[in-house]
């Protein structure tokens, strides 16, 4: 008997989760498409199915546990309404029992959910086309400036490259057409020209492999006399790179804000950043954190929703409305108070992004046991 009552209500919780999740992906594409076409399909884009893709998922890590909330709402109201818990608890039917196939969805759509994160991320990324200007300023040494940037061909074009020394004399100067890196490689300089001025370190001159440089002795006198002026300017067709390794790809991550970065991305800036301070990568921390919880979240909605409507003052459609409505508001008052305190350092990453889910599991747990 209770074999049957499980299937029962796992197939009226999942027809009211497909419901849900219809409904709440209608009413944002509804509301997307009223702001304009190019919020669900922006413009040059090749494939109209792979952009509302990623327009979906950008919003079902957000929808699926409201849906897992909403679902398992619904469903107890009416089973009340058709007198059908009753029936259950009368025949001496564990409730929680007939719910464990609903728990074990709850997770799996939690995965599902976590994943559709990573692959958003990943989609989206290869999905961008076009070139940027970008700017590469490495501590106080270098400033990289290309006037466009290629970041899937790991090429920029125009590039003004200035060097300092530890006083902020200028070093040398790069400018060439093209410029293209790779790990293995480095930075590898098309059409460029170099420019080498004196100082205290001597005249910087390309070997004659063009892959490092030469310090050429210089008098004090003669530095001081055209430390301004450069001491070599030659042309290359190709040119190596110097020695130089400064990496792009931390100057590419940080273009994105961290609610577009997947967790791999953000792992990836951090490893590249080592010397960067704990404030510029603490809100990159606080979204890895929120992104552990994209998994057990549809988990947490739906024991939310079991304890909100196994209560007996949820016994209508109208009053799981009100509950629901409650609790979502909870929901959102809490994250945002957590989400600045984690943003201003108040409390650490995982703490901020925690305590929502507790606090309000919490509450939910107290409440249908204050109503027994």
């Amino acid at each position: 008997m209770a074999k049957i009552v499980m299937a029962y209500l796992t197939g009226e919780w999942i027809r009211w989760f497909l419901l849900c999740a219809l409904a709440l992906l209608g009413i944002a594409l509804v509301f997307s498409l009223l702001e304009g076409l190019e919020e669900v399909f922006p413009p040059g884009s090749e494939s109209r199915l792979l952009q509302l893709w990623l327009w979906m998922g950008t919003y079902l890590p957000t929808v699926l546990p409201i849906c897992c909330l909403l679902a398992t709402l619904l469903t107890l109201a009416y089973l009340r309404k058709h007198g059908e818990w009753s029936a259950m608890l009368a025949n001496g039917i564990s409730p929680t029992r007939c719910f464990a196939m609903v728990f074990m969805l709850a997770c799996l759509i939690g995965l599902i959910a976590a994943e559709l994160v990573e692959k958003v991320a990943i989609d989206t990324e290869t999905s961008e086309a076009g070139e940027f200007p970008l700017q590469m300023k490495i501590g106080s040494k270098r400033l990289w400036y290309f006037r466009s940037f290629d970041p899937r061909q790991m090429t920029g074009k125009e590039l003004q490259l200035f060097c300092y020394g530890e006083n902020g004399e200028d070093l040398m100067r790069i400018r060439a057409n093209e410029a293209t890196w790779s790990l293995s490689e480095g930075w590898k300089f098309k059409q460029a020209s170099f420019l080498g001025f004196y100082s205290s370190k001597g005249l910087p001159v390309p070997d004659a492999s063009g892959e490092s440089i030469d310090w050429e002795d210089a008098p004090s006198s003669l530095v001081e006399l055209l430390g301004k002026s450069p001491g070599i300017n030659k042309s290359f067709d190709r040119l190596g790179g110097l020695g130089l390794d400064d990496d792009p790809t931390p100057f590419l991550l940080l273009r994105k804000t961290p609610k577009k970065m997947s967790k791999h991305q953000i792992d990836e800036l951090i490893e590249c950043l080592p010397e960067a301070s704990d404030q510029a990568l603490h809100p990159f921390r606080l979204r890895t954190a929120q992104l552990w919880w994209s998994g057990p979240s549809c988990l947490v909605a739906m024991l939310i929703g079991y304890c909100l409507g196994s209560v007996r003052d949820a016994s209508s459609p109208g009053k799981i409305a009100g509950i629901f409505l409650l609790a979502a508001l909870a929901f959102y008052l809490l994250r945002t108070l957590f989400d600045s305190m984690g943003e201003n350092f108040v409390v650490g990453p995982m703490i901020a992004a925690s305590m929502p889910y507790l606090i309000i599991s919490l509450l939910g747990i107290c409440y249908r046991y204050s109503k027994r």
